[in-house]
């Protein structure tokens, strides 16, 4: 893949490391926004007080406007952060306009301790964006420190830190090598960073197996043994997890091939309930019929049961009839042996009157009916025996 100009001088590997600068290139405006509100609320004051105390010989007209003329580019600098326009040398031009405006003060004041305010411009971009950034601020402000105190020679002559003296050239070697080396530092911390994120990515894609460097006995190197430790940690956790887990894959086979054999088991069970469904469906069928014969038995007994408390009935009836017959039977029995005790008295009296014989014929008739008569209410033996005796007693009194 052929990278872009942008990508090659800014340091991109890819679209997400493209994303991630621009992210931090706005954050990086956003700052600079602010600290340049500060650079022209100094070079106001630093101006008035330098013209106040004959420091320097520019007027205060010129101070007022080069102070407003600041604030003006910064609020266009705002605006243009505001409507989101971005391109990824803006980094390059704010940074030249921060130069520009701490160069202002070189040039009202000239070369010496005034270049420690070079600083403000180089050392907060070289912290925010890196090595590339830091190295041409760096050149770029030695160039614009000397140009400064050349042009405050030739505005002010005569003038005490004017033009390009040897001293000035000391002061812009000393300026690249502290600028150099404060530079470095954060230029050394972001390298390590972007290491140490370069290790956390490849973790956070499976690659467990990756180490960072920790090799240095700083914050950063704690930082990253901290984070090998963690490595090996969740490397021996998911270890244990492993082991596990072909642990509970082994045990659920096993759950899996007991789970066949319940299977088979309670498809048999099955087979063997519906078996007795069907046999207990046919004994409660069989119990059914049973019920309604037991009902009919039922029905016929509480009938047979009836009839027989009317047949104990009638039977009751028919003794107690009984005993009225025997009753009757005997009184008509003990008026007969009363009567046959008379006509034997008087049968040997009335024998030679043929007419009382008739009478008593009748009689005899007349009692003869009336024992019949009782004798049809169920006479007993005895009283027939008697009734016929009677008869023949009168049968012969009538002879």
């Amino acid at each position: 893949m052929t990278l872009s100009f942008a990508a090659r001088l800014r340091g991109w590997q890819d679209d997400a490391t493209g994303l991630e600068q621009r992210l931090k290139d706005l954050e990086t405006f956003e700052r600079s926004h602010r600290r340049r509100w500060a650079i022209a609320a100094a070079l106001f004051g630093l101006g008035v007080l330098g013209r106040l105390s004959g420091a320097i010989d520019t007027s205060l007209g010129t101070i007022v406007l080069t102070s407003g003329a600041a604030a003006v580019l910064n609020a266009l600098v705002g605006v243009i952060n505001e409507r989101g326009w971005y391109r990824w040398w803006f980094i390059y031009m704010l940074a030249l306009l921060d130069v520009g405006l701490v160069t202002v003060l070189v040039v009202w004041f000239g070369h010496g301790g005034i270049a420690a305010a070079l600083f403000i411009a180089v050392l907060p971009y070289a912290f925010d964006q890196g090595q590339a950034v830091g190295d041409f601020l760096v050149l770029v402000t030695s160039l614009a420190y000397l140009g400064g105190s050349w042009l405050h020679g030739e505005l002010n002559p005569g003038r005490p830190g004017g033009g390009l003296e040897t001293m000035t050239y000391l002061e812009t070697g000393l300026f690249i090598v502290v600028a150099m080396a404060l530079k470095r530092i954060p230029a050394t911390l972001i390298a390590r960073i972007r290491r140490a994120r370069s290790v956390m990515s490849e973790a956070e894609q499976g690659f467990l197996a990756v180490r960072a460097a920790a090799a240095e006995a700083d914050e950063l190197g704690f930082l990253e043994k901290s984070f090998n430790k963690m490595l090996e940690e969740i490397g021996a956790t998911i270890a244990g997890v492993q082991r596990e887990a072909d642990e509970v894959a082994a045990f659920a086979e096993e759950l899996a091939a007991a789970a066949q054999q319940l299977h088979a088991s309670t498809e048999t069970l099955t087979q063997t309930s519906q078996g007795l469904a069907g046999d207990l469906g046919q004994q409660r069928g069989l119990a059914d019929g049973a019920r309604g014969e037991s009902a009919k038995a039922a029905d016929q007994a509480e009938s047979l049961r009836v009839r027989a408390e009317l047949m104990q009935v009638d039977a009751n009836r028919l003794v107690a009839t009984a005993e009225r017959g025997r009753e009757r039977v005997a009184r008509a029995s003990a008026t007969l042996r009363a009567v046959g005790e008379e006509v034997r008295a008087t049968a040997s009296t009335v024998a030679g009157l043929s007419g009382m014989s008739e009478r008593i014929g009748v009689f005899a008739q007349t009692i003869a009916r009336i024992a019949r008569h009782c004798g049809r209410r169920r006479r007993s033996p005895h009283a027939r025996r008697r009734s016929r005796q009677v008869r023949a007693g009168s049968r012969r009194a009538g002879e």
